[in-house]
């Protein structure tokens, strides 16, 4: 299995578990609130071990994914910015969301953002419908954060907004890695 191969399947395991993740973890807590609960609010109590473990692995397979697409003879800037943003995520499940939250809040900005400047930047990546696709998504991204850090919600509240910026980049990432897992090199 050549890198941009093997790249493929760690974004998709990584994007996959955190995705399912979410979605078990708010089945099983029946009072959280997509609406008014933070998705890292995920992380507080009987099952957030669930939250963190897959953020870490998100995280570090994001990074390990970065770095072997770096390895590669083409090298572009989007490949820097996706271990930027798994840097972020590790770092949301290093610095639980109660436990250090000035430094989880940090770490959740750095993966927003360099999530959606990563999909922006793979406008370069010539040969594939992908690189018009992603600069669309990379810029509801960034608007999200705007309009999060503005308090501009629009009916959705802060759980709801946040899940403007986190879903459209998690979609994204399985995408991207079916697009890498076709690759012959």
């Amino acid at each position: 299995m050549n890198n941009q191969r093997l790249a493929g399947v760690l974004v998709f395991i990584g994007a996959f578990l955190f995705t399912l993740a979410i979605l078990v973890v708010e089945a099983l807590r029946p009072t959280y609130s997509l609406n008014l609960d933070s998705i890292s609010s995920l992380g507080v109590g009987k099952y957030g071990e669930i939250f963190y473990y897959s953020i870490l692995i998100l995280g570090a397979l994001i990074i390990i994914a970065g770095m072997l697409l770096l390895s590669g003879k083409r090298r572009e800037a989007w490949q820097f910015t996706i271990i930027l943003t798994g840097v972020g995520a590790f770092g949301v499940g290093i610095f639980p969301y109660l436990v250090n939250y000035p430094l989880h809040g940090y770490f959740a900005l750095i993966a927003f953002a360099f999530g959606g400047i990563t999909e922006i930047l793979f406008v370069t990546h010539k040969g594939t419908p992908l690189r018009i696709i992603s600069p669309i998504v990379g810029i509801i991204v960034l608007v999200s954060i705007y309009f999060y850090e503005a308090n501009m919600l629009f009916g959705l509240g802060p759980g709801g907004m946040e899940r403007m910026i986190v879903y459209p980049t998690l979609f994204w990432a399985l995408v991207l890695s079916g697009y890498l897992m076709s690759q012959k090199e």
